[in-house]
């Protein structure tokens, strides 16, 4: 095992995602706890790591954040903002994709944005299909549900994948070489691991 210190200003890397580029390059995104409650982002570029931040204000990226590459190797990020939101009881939700210029940043839910509800601040996965549409599951703290949205090209849709008991904690997402999702995830009412 090869280690490195990437940063060391403080307690930084709450909940931090990693992926790899067709490199083998490690990007990660991360909340800083230490210095600014920032979401942020960095890269390894061949010699040094790069690190920017992707979103600020107060609380953003806390707790949770999840990353994945796009097939130009371009990063996207869905992460809760709780600067803005009530924390458990109403996050937003947002996803924030680097066009090769500047990071695109959109609420998907919460408040006055929110198309199935409260949701929490914990359990959000991320991934990209071929075609750079961002699909994400996240965990609805309020109706103790498991949830889903994808960009299709034109609006985002959403979808509630389980809602029997308390489940979608601790969720995984990938999808298959058809585009189609695949979760896994915890039923806390059951005490049980669930695919679907």
């Amino acid at each position: 095992w090869q280690i490195e210190t990437i940063s060391s200003e403080g307690y930084l890397s709450n909940e931090p995602s990693l992926a790899l580029d067709s490199a083998d390059r490690p990007h990660i995104s991360y909340f800083d706890y230490g210095a600014s409650y920032d979401l942020k982002y960095t890269h390894l570029d061949g010699t040094d790591w790069q690190i920017a931040t992707v979103d600020s204000g107060r609380d953003v990226g806390w707790h949770d954040t999840s990353l994945a590459l796009d097939t130009a190797g371009l990063p996207h990020i869905s992460y809760y903002d709780e600067t803005n939101g009530d924390y458990s009881l109403n996050s937003y939700l947002k996803y924030a994709h680097f066009d090769g210029a500047a990071w695109q940043i959109e609420t998907i839910y919460g408040s006055d944005y929110s198309l199935l509800g409260v949701i929490g601040y914990v359990a959000v996965s991320l991934a990209v299909d071929a075609q750079g549409h961002p699909h994400i599951n996240f965990f609805d703290w309020a109706g103790s549900n498991l949830k889903y949205a994808h960009f299709d090209g034109m609006a985002w849709q959403s979808d509630v994948i389980d809602n029997i008991g308390s489940v979608g904690l601790y969720n995984s997402l990938a999808l298959d070489a058809m585009g189609r999702p695949h979760v896994s995830y915890f039923d806390e009412t059951n005490d049980d691991l669930k695919y679907a």
